[in-house]
């Protein structure tokens, strides 16, 4: 689809906003919907009758009387509580399902906040209710409702997300509602955004080969490289240990993230192919890169050779497979360098600058050389043979 015919250095933000916006977004995203909460608040109704029968199997005949053991356990470990939340949760916990107030006829603003099977209420860790108890972070203490005083005491404690597996989902992971929204806003920021122009008959790079391919494989190399970290050290520990040096996170995170950095190159040069355009007219080369058009006059194109980057593409994918790790995301990358092996023209202007016009993927090649054969700029045989033999594209 072809763009409105913006300035070339408008075109060339565009380009660039176009993937970084849209990487940007998708990791966003990412991080939202993988990185679970810290901690999540636990009430509960413990047992408590029953924890005073398995102490008293233990001590056998000297085992304290049930009042007893209750006044030790709860010594120093209760917290008074007051509000009409902390009723509701008292009668809904002691008798589940059966009374007005149960499981199926809680307050909105608590009805979210049951577990599985209504065995306990989570909630999270800087929500209102959570903020307003004085509770240590790694301890348990039992609460008391002042407004339900003949419920059984409440436990409360703060509890790693990663092991709330009966807390709703909304709690343990509060970023993933918004983890759609961002896919179809990075969608829409690649979509969306004007296409750069085209000249008619102009070498220029195939859409598909040259710049969506690019585009999806870099965005998703460097998603699968940034995600890697999040899932192996979410699901082992806390997440602020991403960075962590007494662990060695550090080391895979940066790792990983290394390998997302050099991915994400990919994108950076599909903008590139993307505004490249050549083609010749009767007062020179017009030239359009990323950031400009440019006009080279015949006269000033003092050489012309052939030019082969098969020795470089072939370093680069064994560099790829040694360091990969053996991953298949990087021997197939490897294998996709190697097998796109960049060819084409090289000129030599006055002043001894050097362009290089890569043909293996350029489109209407073979017309760009004919135009520059007519304007009596020497060109290399072997090209000609090479485009007229099918790799013109065109």
């Amino acid at each position: 689809m072809a763009g409105n015919a913006l300035p070339p250095w408008l075109q060339g933000l565009v380009e660039i906003f176009r993937r970084a916006a849209c990487l940007g977004l998708l990791l966003l995203g990412a991080w939202l919907f993988l990185t679970p909460a810290e901690r999540l608040l636990r009430v509960s109704l413990p047992d408590l009758r029953a924890k005073y029968e398995r102490d008293a199997a233990l001590h056998g005949e000297d085992a304290p009387g049930f009042g007893d053991w209750l006044e030790h356990a709860l010594q120093g470990r209760t917290l008074a509580v007051s509000g009409p939340e902390w009723a509701v949760m008292a009668s809904a916990l002691q008798s589940p399902g059966e009374t007005p107030t149960g499981a199926g006829n809680l307050p909105e603003s608590l009805a979210g906040n049951q577990g599985d099977g209504g065995k306990d209420f989570w909630f999270a860790e800087d929500s209102p209710l959570a903020r307003s108890l004085d509770l240590p972070k790694n301890e348990f203490r039992y609460l008391l409702p002042k407004d339900a005083p003949q419920a059984r005491p409440l436990g409360a404690a703060f509890v790693e997300a990663r092991h709330a597996q009966a807390a709703p989902e909304r709690l343990r992971h509060p970023g993933r509602a918004a983890a759609p929204w961002l896919l179809l806003a990075a969608l829409a920021a690649y979509a969306l955004p004007p296409r750069p122009s085209r000249h008619s008959g102009a070498a220029r790079y195939g859409i598909a080969s040259a710049v969506i391919v690019p585009d999806l494989l870099g965005i998703s190399l460097t998603l699968f490289f940034f995600s890697l970290p999040l899932l192996i050290v979410g699901s082992t520990t806390s997440p602020s240990e991403l960075l962590s040096l007494d662990n060695g996170w550090a080391v895979l995170t940066l790792s990983f993230w290394s390998l997302a950095l050099l991915t994400a190159a990919l994108p950076a040069t599909a903008a590139r192919y993307a505004c490249f355009q050549a083609y010749a007219l009767k007062e020179g080369l017009i030239l359009r890169t990323l950031w400009r058009k440019r006009r080279i006059g015949f006269e000033e194109i003092e050489e012309t050779r052939a030019y082969d980057g098969a020795e470089r593409a072939r370093l680069l994918a064994r560099l790829l497979l040694i360091f990969g790790g053996g991953m298949p995301q990087t021997m197939g990358m490897a294998l996709l360098i190697s097998r796109n092996v960049e060819w084409g023209l090289e000129l030599r202007l006055v002043g001894a600058e050097r362009l290089r016009l890569m043909f293996n993927s350029l489109k209407n090649a073979g017309m760009l050389l004919a135009a520059l054969s007519e304007a009596g700029v020497a060109v290399p045989d072997q090209l000609k043979r090479a485009c007229a033999g099918g790799n013109d594209q065109s």
